[in-house]
């Protein structure tokens, strides 16, 4: 049961990995998943769809990246009418 779960290591953490307190509590909230895909007789682990999702996620960063640094920057942002750029010394 939840004894089996690996727990992925977090990028920040020292060790990678997060203090033991959030370690139990990441086991607990862990076994219903895990009873879940036992039950259901899927062919997936949690730590195999728990390291799934952290690649998707880079990924979908990455490319966000990508597509927002291809943007060319705009105009140089104009003073309003009637303004007076003087007074801004």
């Amino acid at each position: 049961m939840a004894e089996n779960v690996a727990m992925v290591p977090i990028a920040g953490c020292g060790s990678g990995t997060p203090p033991r307190h959030n370690q139990q509590v990441g086991l607990r909230l862990a076994a219903p998943a895990e009873d879940y895909l036992r039950e259901s007789a899927s062919p997936y682990t949690l730590p195999a769809l728990i390291n799934a999702l952290g690649q998707v996620t880079g990924q979908l960063s990455r490319a966000e990246r990508q597509a927002l640094g291809s943007i060319p920057p705009g105009p140089p942002a104009r003073e309003p009418a009637g303004s007076n750029p003087a007074a801004s010394f």
